[in-house]
């Protein structure tokens, strides 16, 4: 009868003391080596969530920029391709975001409650050091006194990564580039020229300006999801309401209540186009088949890589631009929770 042959071998080996002294502590070395310089880790604890899914995305990248996250025990521990340090967000179940800033070769360590993401403790680099301090000293204040520490904090650091998840986070997605908006963006983009994410954050601020209040709408050819072709502005004559709504976004939902009795209430007086920022067609299709949306739907699974997107200078969801009869743009609205007020002054 053949014997093993590993275990014939393994038997003969000598014992080596030195392995038998070393080998914990290398396997502990090992286990603690951080990740290579075109990657960083991040590590999540979470108190008071045992199991949930969420997404890590790069605002500024492609789709495939998504990943999803999978929470055991309340932790998770995923590893990036990345090349240089840019602001990543993490999306929740409840669609709630927080930034953080991912720098090649480091590991980002995130401590939080569950139920307090405000005060949420980010580690690893200066960048996140500084992010986490901020973050926690305004977590109390109006939206107002926080865009202002926000631009005091970007004066102060315009060097930073930080400042760029700051700036995006407090006017950007609050929609609020009026002064001093621009000079901020101009302070940092002078004081990281070789930062590729700070050149395509200002590529994308710079459409905003063309969507402004006054300014005529973009033209451009679309496809709806039915194939057909419409083009906006659509043919003057009367109203139209162009909405970029999300499966994914917990604010549409109330929204779309609300859009429907506008549609109601104006009727042929008012058109309206949605313009769905989802990467998954069949999603967004079988949402639309579940709902009654009253307009055309637009969705090319680009998200916010798509033509339209890119040209009005969109960064959050919902967003809704109001055209005239003309097609100039009469307003930009990202609240929604007086959306009926706000259409009935508009159309008045």
């Amino acid at each position: 009868m053949l014997s093993n042959p590993l275990r014939a071998t393994t038997r003969r080996l000598p014992r080596s003391p030195w392995l038998t002294l070393w080998a914990p502590l290398l396997v502990l070395l090992l286990s603690a080596c951080g990740p290579d310089k075109n990657h960083v880790r991040i590590k999540g604890h979470f108190r008071g969530v045992n199991q949930a899914e969420f997404y890590l995305y790069d605002e500024m990248g492609s789709p495939a920029s998504f990943d999803t996250i999978r929470l055991d025990n309340g932790r998770f521990e995923i590893e990036k391709e990345i090349s240089e340090r840019r602001v990543l967000n993490l999306l929740f179940p409840n669609f709630a975001e927080l930034s953080l800033i991912a720098e090649p070769g480091k590991t980002i360590d995130i401590e939080a409650d569950a139920n307090k993401l405000g005060e949420v403790d980010i580690a690893g680099s200066k960048d996140n050091e500084l992010l986490t301090k901020f973050r926690q000293e305004n977590v109390n204040r109006t939206d107002g006194d926080k865009r202002l520490a926000a631009a005091d904090f970007i004066r102060q650091h315009p060097n930073t990564v930080a400042a760029q998840a700051v700036f995006m986070t407090y006017f950007v997605k609050a929609d609020a580039l009026q002064p001093p908006a621009a000079e901020l963006l101009n302070l940092m983009a002078r004081a990281q020229p070789r930062n590729s994410s700070m050149r395509m954050l200002k590529q994308r601020i710079q459409p905003l300006t063309r969507t402004a209040p006054g300014q005529p709408m973009p033209a451009l050819k679309l496809t709806d999801i039915y194939g057909n072709h419409l083009q906006l502005p659509p043919v003057a004559g009367r109203s139209t309401l162009v909405v970029f709504w999300a499966t994914w976004s917990k604010n549409v939902y109330g929204m779309m209540r609300t859009l429907r009795q506008i549609h109601r209430t104006y009727g042929p007086r008012l058109s309206m186009v949605f313009v769905s920022l989802d990467y998954d067609l069949e999603q967004c299709r079988r949402r639309v088949k579940s709902d009654t949306i009253p307009g055309h739907i637009i969705c090319d699974g680009r998200a916010f890589e798509s033509p339209l997107v890119q040209q009005t200078g969109l960064t959050s969801v919902p967003t809704l631009l109001m055209l005239d009869e003309q097609g100039r743009i009469k307003a930009r609205i990202i609240e929604t929770d007086n959306l009926s007020q706000e259409i009935d002054r508009l159309m008045h």
